[in-house]
């Protein structure tokens, strides 16, 4: 859903710009933050920084600048780096 709304950015130069704000579904509300992200996982903001530059890392979402992770992303990374020892290579192994 678009809304279009008029507002004038600075009162003085009385120029008005239109500018559109768009409304999120539900899934994009519920996307986390790299710092949000961390925190969830316990890892520090530089380790997950390496891992989405390294590769091996939970999935996420880039736009634009911005990097976002889907909470059901993080969940089925940790589910996938499960193991049962130190030995365990697990399944991509």
């Amino acid at each position: 859903m678009v809304n279009d709304t008029w507002m004038a950015p600075n009162h003085e130069a009385r120029r008005f710009v239109k500018y559109r704000s768009f409304h999120m579904d539900t899934h994009d509300q519920s996307l986390l933050s790299v710092s949000e992200a961390s925190r969830r996982l316990g890892l520090s903001v530089g380790y997950l920084n390496n891992l989405r530059v390294k590769g091996g890392g939970p999935a996420f979402v880039k736009t634009g600048a911005r990097v976002t992770y889907d909470p059901a992303d993080l969940a089925a990374w940790v589910e996938s780096n499960k193991r049962r020892s130190t030995s365990d290579q697990g399944a991509s192994a």
